[in-house]
């Protein structure tokens, strides 16, 4: 976040945050790794005058807030449930609250998962303005933070397979929303977009964090030996397990959301580098996906 911080002032200083020489990043002079839609998110607070650091304390507990809004969709006790899994553990609710850009990230695919479900549950005007509002969630999360991905390609997915008509002008709109974000920083240097972004998904070259590599491993030399080639076993699970659940279609909103979390989690566990704090995205919207399902589920099985 203090890295973040800084890029917000480079930018409002009228500098392209992507050409920056950082003095925060971890060694200093690392590139900002973070698609535009980050920058933007937090923005509002500086216009404001606000603290930064206190908008993901403010997500964390909007996300609460979105959970429990399914409530009439899934019933009082799986959103209990959920709420409870939350504010069980105290490391859980430390990092929730500890400032760190995951939770923005879970607040936005949160957001855009209860609009949809509402949507999908609703009819008339309400139904399409929640509609066009989890397009945008969706497209902002995809300019936020990469593995927000393959939540929104199953979503989209289960929409297409849905009703393909109506998923064209949905994904049309969560890729503009994106391409609103990115295309004009990348405009602006398209080497330093590209160097910065992508350049960041390589920079950690070590076998550390909250991973299989790590807590499985790193017991043995073995680990250090293998760090080269997690990239390519990253890549390979990743894709054979989208394979599987691509030719497994949801029966509904909650599996289709839960289909691409299985992906995102994978891909925390097999990364070479994974810092703690990525599981903070993980939580809330893993309880929250969990919910529906099962929410969806009784409701189908009532009818």
């Amino acid at each position: 976040m203090v890295t973040t911080n800084e890029a917000v002032g480079v930018l409002f200083g009228g500098g392209n945050p992507y050409t920056h020489a950082y003095l925060m990043t971890n060694p200093p002079g690392g590139p900002f790794g973070y698609p535009p839609g980050e920058i933007l998110f937090y923005s509002f607070a500086h216009l404001l005058g606000g603290n930064v650091f206190r908008v993901d304390v403010a997500c964390s507990i909007f996300s609460l807030g979105l959970i429990a809004a399914l409530t009439p969709l899934i019933g009082d006790g799986l959103a209990a449930v959920a709420l409870g899994v939350i504010a069980y553990d105290r490391d859980i609710m430390f990092h929730l609250v500890d400032g760190s850009n995951d939770n923005a990230a879970a607040f936005l695919v949160l957001a855009g998962l209860v609009a949809l479900a509402w949507s999908l549950a609703s009819s008339g005007r309400n139904a399409a303005l929640l509609w066009w509002i989890s397009a945008v969630a969706f497209g902002w999360s995809l300019a936020f933070k990469e593995y927000a991905l393959p939540i929104a390609l199953f979503v989209g997915l289960f929409l297409w397979r849905r009703d393909a008509q109506a998923a064209r002008s949905w994904i049309g709109v969560a890729l503009g929303t994106a391409a609103l974000f990115i295309l004009p920083f990348f405009i602006w240097n398209p080497v330093a977009f590209v160097a910065n972004v992508g350049g960041a998904l390589v920079l950690h070259a070590n076998v550390w964090g909250r991973n299989i590599w790590h807590d499985l491993v790193a017991l043995t030399p073995l680990a250090d030996t293998l760090a080269p080639v997690i990239p390519i076993v990253l890549v390979l699970a990743t894709a054979g397990l989208g394979v599987l659940l691509w030719r497994r279609p949801a029966a509904s909103l909650g599996i289709a959301f839960l289909q691409g979390f299985a992906l995102v989690l994978v891909s925390f566990m097999l990364a070479r580098w994974t810092t703690s704090v990525y599981y903070m995205f993980c939580i809330p919207v893993l309880m929250g996906g969990v919910v529906l399902a099962f929410g969806e589920q009784r409701t189908a099985a009532a009818d």
